[in-house]
């Protein structure tokens, strides 16, 4: 589970917020730029130092906190796609299995070894429609998520406006 924590600071001289605000647009233009860089040409962070150091103006540990900050959100993003991979896989064998088991219940049900009440019934048959559709749903989700594994860099959020 993703948390976002956001911190208001009061009592700020109109001089100070206004350096702030520039640093951290600045901050967030570097991290951007870095990851579209990584993303379209690959490697890690730290190979793009001296270009982007030079480029945007920054010294080498300004460089180092926004490299460190991005290669982490990438692996944290990794980490959650594998586990969304294995949550999806589990819930994609349990849907079969459970389909499985209403097939084999119709079955009974029109052998004449089985009887369910007319409601009943048509809960069965409404979920024998509706899973097969659901599992193809979940594949493709998983399908999905196996391709931003398989890439250089998944997509990350970087946040929203309004919490910018």
């Amino acid at each position: 589970m993703q948390k976002t924590y956001c911190t208001v600071i009061n009592n700020l001289e109109k001089d100070s917020s206004a350096m702030l605000d520039a640093l951290a647009k600045h901050y967030g233009e570097v991290k951007r730029q870095l990851y579209r860089q990584v993303a379209k040409h690959g490697g890690s962070c730290k190979k793009y130092k001296t270009e982007f150091c030079a480029k945007y103006n920054i010294t080498a540990r300004h460089f180092n906190a926004v490299a460190i900050d991005l290669q982490g959100q990438i692996d944290a993003t990794k980490e959650l796609l594998k586990l969304e991979v294995k949550r999806l896989e589990k819930s994609i064998k349990s849907k079969i299995a459970r389909f499985k088991r209403d097939e084999a219940k119709i079955e009974e049900v029109k052998a004449g070894t089985r009887f369910l009440k007319k409601k009943a019934l048509k809960s069965l048959k409404r979920r024998l429609y509706q899973t097969p559709k659901s599992i193809a749903k979940l594949e493709r989700k998983l399908k999905g998520i196996k391709h931003r594994l398989k890439a250089n860099v998944p997509g990350i959020c970087f946040g929203s406006r309004k919490l910018f």
